[in-house]
């Protein structure tokens, strides 16, 4: 995700490199109003081109966050938003099964992310500018 944002021309003051989603979700989630990204629980925001989603990873973690909240330090997976259709999202996501890969999210009638099982998303990282 930050090879992307990157390549893209986002500052490393926006989104921080790093090998873990974790940091970069923390460093959003406790940034200003200023910064370019703003974190919102999944349930409460329409994600749009350009956003990125993210959801906990690993059964056991997964258990031991229910809201946004919750969200701690762990593993995490996130995709990049790149289309928006009627009832569904297009996110594109790396290091599933050693590929990266385009695939398709419900959405319900208001535009927000449906979660799963497999992915129980939680967070929705906004790009503002």
């Amino acid at each position: 995700m930050v090879w992307l944002a990157r390549s893209a021309g986002v500052p490393e003051s926006d989104l921080p490199s790093t090998v873990l989603h974790w940091d970069y979700i923390q460093h959003v989630m406790a940034a200003g109003s200023e910064n370019r990204f703003e974190s919102h629980a999944i349930k409460t925001y329409a994600p749009k081109p350009g956003d990125i989603i993210c959801a906990p990873r690993g059964d056991a973690f997964i258990q031991s966050i229910h809201t946004y909240k919750d969200l701690k330090r762990g593993a995490y997976h996130c995709d990049l938003v790149v289309a928006q259709r009627p009832g569904e999202l297009d996110v594109i996501g790396g290091n599933v099964q050693d590929a990266v890969s385009l695939a398709h999210i419900k959405l319900d009638g208001s535009g927000k992310v449906l979660p799963t099982k497999a992915r129980p998303w939680m967070l929705a990282i906004e790009q503002r500018n």
